[in-house]
């Protein structure tokens, strides 16, 4: 069984790597969700391509992309984003 660092904000799926906004706001594990997303909050109002609109953002700082090697020992989350936490 595969463990999960985070869950995906949009699709709800256990994710290891991926976007993060802000200081851990949302978390999104894939590239189209994320480029969507940016164009859903009106990100920038000029016509760009998908990869100007996620440079533009980084550039920015909106988001950073992370990898998550190691679990936190009291919970973690499976592939379908269910949270299983340790009971002590």
């Amino acid at each position: 069984m595969e463990k999960f660092a985070r869950v995906c904000d949009i699709t709800n799926e256990g994710m290891n790597e991926g976007y993060c906004i802000g200081d851990g706001d949302m978390y999104i594990k894939h590239e189209k969700d994320f480029v969507q997303h940016l164009k859903d909050i009106k990100f920038s109002d000029e016509e760009l391509t998908d990869d100007e609109l996620v440079e533009l953002a980084y550039e920015e700082e909106y988001y950073y992309w992370s990898e998550w090697e190691e679990l936190d020992d009291d919970y973690y989350y499976l592939e379908d984003g269910t949270l299983v936490e340790k009971v002590n």
